[in-house]
């Protein structure tokens, strides 16, 4: 694989592996500072083919992750964040690493209702070995609801992202995800859950001609998360690919830990 290919490798992997400019939960609390930091492993040694059949590759590529988001609850309702992930990729023949494009966002939730709205841009910038050697502007919108249905907390999301021509004329294809993460206090410590995500993205386009290569992603992240005190909690994801078409299949791990307090 050449340099070229497994940059455009990682860019796939790191959409399939749902790097969004904000988390999936609604705003903290007024006066709080939440700072997550993760480290997630992926692996994939094949994928999905245009008509949704799979197919494997002679070679894997593996891809290390380390993300951190940082939240501020700036008032009532409304926060703001930023993401950066750093990553790590290779495969049998090249290695790349670097800085994938940074995420700054807004939530903002509706008081006594559990929904909220949001807002993200994702920057043109990052190492060239990630992004590509011309990245281009993302634009998000989209909702979350959060509550209790029966037994289970119940948080589901819809966003879409709006991406941008670079200078060279490419586009990628816009993305639209649902994403539905049930869970279950096993503990007033502990609880366990299973997020279901369905990647939709459209044709991408260099020069305004389209690439045939719109395709969609049904991803399982089965995890568990552990209050250790009021301050830091952990999580553990582990993410694999069930269906899809035009997208890299994966699967992999992810180790959170969450720390929050009140400035």
């Amino acid at each position: 694989m050449t340099l070229p290919q497994l940059t455009a490798a990682l860019f796939m992997l790191l959409f399939a592996s749902n790097a969004t400019a904000l988390d999936e939960y609604l705003p903290v609390n007024p006066k709080t500072l939440e700072v997550k930091g993760g480290l997630g492993y992926a692996i994939t040694s094949g994928g999905y083919d245009s008509e949704g059949d799979t197919f494997s590759n002679p070679f894997s590529t593996n891809i290390t992750l380390a993300d951190l988001q940082i939240k501020y609850g700036i008032v009532n309702g409304l926060d703001v964040g930023l993401h950066l992930t750093y990553a790590w990729g290779s495969d049998p023949f090249d290695s790349v690493s670097g800085l994938s494009r940074p995420g700054l966002g807004l939530k903002y939730a509706v008081p006594n209702v559990g929904a909220a709205g949001l807002f993200a841009v994702v920057l043109p910038i990052g190492s060239e070995d990630i992004v590509g050697p011309d990245p281009a502007m993302s634009i998000q919108l989209g909702a979350l609801h959060g509550g209790a249905v029966g037994p289970l907390n119940l948080l589901t999301n819809v966003r879409y992202s709006l991406n941008m021509e670079d200078y060279e004329g490419y586009k990628s294809g816009n993305v639209l995800l649902f994403l539905v993460k049930p869970a279950f206090p096993v503990s007033e410590k502990m609880g366990v859950y299973a997020i279901v995500d369905w990647t939709l993205q459209s044709e991408s386009e260099s020069d305004g001609e389209g690439m045939d290569d719109a395709g969609n992603l049904l991803t399982l992240r089965p995890g568990a998360n552990i209050a250790i005190n009021d301050m830091l909690s952990v999580e553990t994801r582990v993410p694999f690919t069930v269906m899809g078409k035009n997208y890299p299949s994966i699967w992999g791990i992810n180790v959170l830990g969450i720390f929050s307090f009140g400035l």
